[in-house]
């Protein structure tokens, strides 16, 4: 029997209705999703954004922190005389004490050597400062030293290699001595807020720039007695540069051959230094 067309129309009401209510119901469930699923993703932000708001002011104050400790530092190495204290004033009256007019030690026994030859001089000014920084180190501070050379390099050895008299020792400076007790200062306080080693990539780029401009603004001044302006513009190896010349001595001959030709010639002629000159004062200041 076949429906009338009311019925038809009665029964497509119905299922409209139907179909209708299944997808507003779809529809709300959907929405109703979407809202937690946000909610969820705007909580889960704040937490990372919490999160790294904390981290960041944590850091922060690690900086801020490694920043006051590095000023502390500075600070103590330029400060003038009259601030220094103790065991620092002690050493630098000690050499004084030691120190005849015009700059010789009394030790360094000068009565008839004559007039030391250039091969000597650039010799014992490498000496020198190879000295200084044993002293400073007490030999266990490969990674202090290294720093410390690079600033060499640039700023002392190209110049000692090349023979500029105003660079080459005629005898040990006593100054030196200050250079050493500073020195020791500056690497105890390094080593107190530093664990790991200074000439690790990221270390080299924390600590080198204090560690060069020390030698650079006081203890170079120190030990020549006035300051060159040229060392500000000298071109300062970087942390790879110096461990690859620091590798072997053929990486040293190879890399930089008038400064390995400096020390070969301070290693040939250094028992005549030891004979001539006295670096007593310089081991003193090391205890």
């Amino acid at each position: 029997m076949k429906k009338s067309l009311k019925d038809s129309i009665e029964h497509l009401e119905d299922w409209s209705e139907a179909r209708f209510a299944e997808i507003e119901k779809a529809i709300n469930e959907y929405v109703d999703g979407s809202i937690n699923e946000i909610e969820r993703y705007r909580t889960q932000s704040m937490k990372k954004l919490n999160t790294f708001k904390s981290g960041s002011e944590r850091e922060m104050e690690i900086l801020i922190d490694r920043i006051q400790k590095m000023e502390g530092i500075l600070e103590k190495t330029i400060a003038p005389r009259e601030k220094w204290t103790g065991y620092e004033v002690r050493k630098v009256e000690n050499v004084r004490a030691k120190t005849k007019p015009g700059g010789a030690i009394e030790e360094a026994p000068t009565g008839g050597w004559g007039e030391p030859d250039t091969r000597l001089r650039q010799a014992l000014t490498y000496t020198v400062f190879d000295t200084i920084l044993l002293c400073i180190t007490n030999g266990q501070s490969p990674d202090f030293t290294l720093i410390s050379q690079s600033v060499l390099f640039g700023c002392v050895y190209n110049n000692v290699s090349r023979g500029y008299n105003s660079y080459l020792f005629k005898d040990v400076p006593p100054s030196g001595v200050s250079a050493i007790v500073q020195g020791k200062s500056i690497l105890e306080d390094l080593r107190e807020q530093e664990e790991d080693y200074l000439d690790t990539p990221e270390n080299w780029e924390k600590y080198a720039p204090l560690i060069q401009q020390w030698w650079m603004n006081v203890a170079l001044p120190l030990i020549f007695g006035e300051m060159d302006p040229d060392w500000a513009e000298a071109d300062l190896p970087n942390c790879a540069e110096m461990k690859e010349w620091g590798e072997s001595d053929i990486n040293k001959m190879q890399i930089t051959p008038a400064i390995y030709d400096l020390i070969e010639t301070a290693r040939s002629r250094s028992k005549e230094i030891s004979t001539r000159y006295s670096f007593k004062l310089y081991m003193e200041a090391a205890i």
